[in-house]
């Protein structure tokens, strides 16, 4: 059973512009507080975009907590603010609200694999609380009055709350409710904000055979330089290639390095490598091996690219003989027909494309195709101890609409929890001094 609430006691209370996973933990904390909360956002359903996470399995915070894992312009304050609601605290309190969970390998999920069961757990303990969802509401604008409190403006009406919280998110995943309405919002309050970019997103690149390997999937390597050659990223994981560039999850958590850098005016150039767990010349190695095996066992007039598919793909074999030297035609007849030194030649030549295919990234697919938002509001922006904006008291911020994003693997929920959580504590004690004064 919710507090039984009022009208005026929801206009004496808090609330919460975004109904996403930031959003709903503040309103739980800040309920648990005994403040009166309602949650606005655009979307009818509240927490849409919780379930798309993890592929709608939802992996919701990880194990491995090291700010390498994170990016913003301010490292020690984000690990400071995750600190103040670290990894086993998020586990503890879907744990004790029911949800038993799976770690994999540090990636934790809920034991059902379903992103429901995070998201219904928290509007669930949310309405427990007498919290207000309400959804289809789309805010124009907050506004601050003479008296102190705050004004939550739609088209045409505008409710009251002594404190705010803004929790509308980043730009990405447009057609899950997100516009970039947050920023907007914290900047006609004055906050400072760095660029949104997209991040978790796949990278287009500059004209190359590559996306004639379109529709591969394959374990590798890629490492993100600029033109120097400088090395600014690297991720393991399955890598896609697609007929615009590169895609999976290293290529993901390389993006916001590689969008950021190209924002900046330089260069950026990813490196592929489809063998990382083999050294340059344990690669030759294996070639020649592979090479003479079908030279032993394989008709004369087998194509190159056929013979490695026990290495590769064949249209991604293909693709590695032809950026290696034109040797994508090329048969067994005529390799074995080659010199020695020519052979050598070929086997060197394409080891070394297959341990540093070069590219030149030249965007990504956009927020619509992008998992988060790079950039927000500034931290420095705020009081990190508590999350509120200090030249507008009873303002708080949480989530993706800050400048804090990570790599995948639960990160950017556990941000977040950590971060929605510290607004709703902070709030609900804001509030209760208001009431003293």
């Amino acid at each position: 059973m919710g507090h039984p609430f009022d009208k005026s006691d929801y206009d004496q209370g808090i609330a919460i512009i975004g109904g996403g996973a930031s959003g709903l933990m503040a309103a739980v904390i800040a309920s648990s507080k005994g403040a009166p909360v309602r949650v606005f956002d655009r979307n009818t359903v509240m927490g849409a975009k919780i379930l798309a996470t993890g592929n709608g399995r939802c992996n919701f915070t990880n194990t491995k907590q090291d700010m390498e894992f994170y990016h913003s312009s301010d490292l020690k304050q984000a690990g400071a603010v995750l600190g103040m609601f670290d990894a086993g605290s998020v586990c503890r309190f879907f744990h004790d609200r029911g949800v038993l969970t799976v770690n994999k390998d540090g990636w934790i999920y809920p034991k059902s694999q379903t992103a429901t069961t995070i998201r219904d757990t928290l509007t669930l303990s949310a309405l427990r609380n007498g919290v207000k969802l309400l959804g289809g509401k789309e805010i124009q604008s907050i506004s601050r009055e003479a008296d102190g409190t705050y004004r939550i403006h739609l088209d045409a009406f505008s409710y009251r709350a002594k404190a705010v919280i803004l929790a509308a998110g980043g730009s990405a995943s447009g057609q899950l409710g997100t516009r970039g309405d947050g920023v907007r919002m914290a900047q006609q309050m004055g906050l400072k904000v760095k660029k949104p970019l997209p991040a978790l997103v796949p990278l287009t690149i500059k004209k190359d055979p590559l996306v004639k390997a379109s529709g591969v999937r394959i374990a590798g390597k890629v490492t993100i330089c600029n033109a120097n050659d400088k090395k600014l990223s690297e991720m393991k994981g399955q890598l896609q290639l697609t007929d615009y560039g590169i895609s999976g999850i290293p290529v993901f958590g390389v993006s916001q390095v590689a969008l950021r850098t190209l924002d900046e005016g330089q260069k950026v150039y990813a490196k592929l490598d489809f063998l990382p767990e083999c050294s340059l010349a344990e690669t030759a190695d294996q070639l020649k091996k592979t090479l003479d095996a079908g030279n032993a066992y394989a008709p004369s007039d087998t194509k190159l690219a056929k013979v490695l598919t026990g290495l590769f793909p064949e249209k991604l074999a293909a693709v590695l003989l032809k950026k290696a030297g034109e040797y994508d035609r090329d048969t067994l007849l005529d390799y074995s027909r080659r010199k020695a030194d020519e052979q050598q030649q070929l086997i060197g030549q394409l080891a070394a494309t297959i341990c540093a295919y070069r590219v030149e990234v030249t965007g990504s697919r956009g927020f619509e195709q992008a998992q988060t938002t790079s950039g927000g509001v500034l931290l420095s922006e705020l009081d990190t101890g508590t999350m509120m904006d200090e030249n507008n008291p009873g303002l708080f911020l949480c989530g993706e609409v800050l400048d804090v994003d990570g790599v995948c693997g639960g990160y950017n929920l556990q941000w977040a929890f950590s971060s929605g959580y510290l607004a709703g504590v902070s709030s609900s004690a804001y509030i209760r001094g208001m009431d003293k004064v």
